[in-house]
């Protein structure tokens, strides 16, 4: 029996929303090596995503090897709204991924991401910790 191979995703032409669905750099290309080369993908693909988005501009943007596995890049994302909220003030959107190549296949990858859209006044400051406890529970396992 072979193996099924992961369909690639098409961020051309998605909105804001459907690249915050879909994820916002291709997960089925997994880490080169280094992982350096990989890291900086992520980040030149997400700063033109968003370079002369109609929807949200990058506030803050991390991305960096994920010290708990080396096949994974961390990243943290956040995103100030154009459009303010119907009360006017500033809305957010803000995540903390884990983006990691397969240990057996090297043309598969896996994301999890830990999300969160708010208002100024609706901040969690607990949101990074929250975060951080579901992806640090992350195990990939592949027969």
């Amino acid at each position: 029996m072979g193996q099924r191979k992961p369909q690639r995703r098409l961020e051309r032409g998605l909105d804001h929303r459907q690249q915050e669905d879909r994820g916002l750099h291709d997960p089925a290309r997994c880490p080169d090596q280094p992982l350096s080369g990989y890291i900086e993908n992520i980040r030149r693909k997400l700063e033109q995503d968003f370079s002369n988005s109609p929807v949200a501009t990058i506030n803050h943007l991390q991305v960096r090897e994920y010290p708990a596995d080396k096949r994974c890049a961390s990243i943290h994302l956040r995103l100030e709204l154009r459009q303010p909220a119907a009360d006017g003030q500033r809305q957010w959107a803000e995540q903390y991924t884990l983006s990691c190549g397969s240990p057996r296949y090297a043309d598969v990858g896996y994301e999890l991401r830990y999300y969160h859209r708010y208002t100024d006044a609706h901040r969690d400051p607990n949101l990074q910790a929250k975060a951080e406890q579901v992806l640090g529970s992350m195990r990939i396992e592949e027969d």
